[in-house]
């Protein structure tokens, strides 16, 4: 399986691609962080379908390609202010619900772990180890 693109005809990498072509150096920070970031959260999503909800600097991981679906994991790229905000649910809340853990990761490889971790908390891919 792969990490991929809910309710989209592209793929992530395109889409935040697009989003580096974007005059604002904001933007294209968050872009350059979630590119660097892709390939690893691949490697976590090999085993499991993980579909990725694209919206603007966050990506949020849904189970199942549904706009409706719980989110069970959002990545917060914080662009110029570097680093990744990583809020992970449990399997009774969302992650982006005012009861949601929110964690901060300095680097690409520090943030696919929380990633990775919260995804096991969540419940929504339980073969994930």
């Amino acid at each position: 399986m792969a990490l991929l693109v809910a309710s989209s005809p592209g793929t992530l990498r395109e889409d935040y691609e697009d989003l580096g072509r974007r005059p604002e150096p904001g933007w294209r920070a968050v872009a350059a962080q979630m590119l660097e970031l892709i390939p690893l959260l691949e490697e976590i999503c090999a085993a499991e379908p993980v579909w990725g909800l694209v919206s603007v600097s966050r990506l949020c991981l849904l189970a199942a390609d549904n706009f409706h679906s719980r989110r069970y994991v959002v990545i917060a790229a914080q662009g110029l202010a570097g680093g990744y905000n990583i809020c992970g649910g449990t399997s009774s809340r969302d992650a982006d619900g005012p009861n949601a853990v929110v964690e901060h990761a300095d680097s690409a490889q520090a943030a696919a772990e929380l990633v990775r971790r919260a995804m096991v908390n969540s419940g929504g891919w339980p073969n994930l180890r």
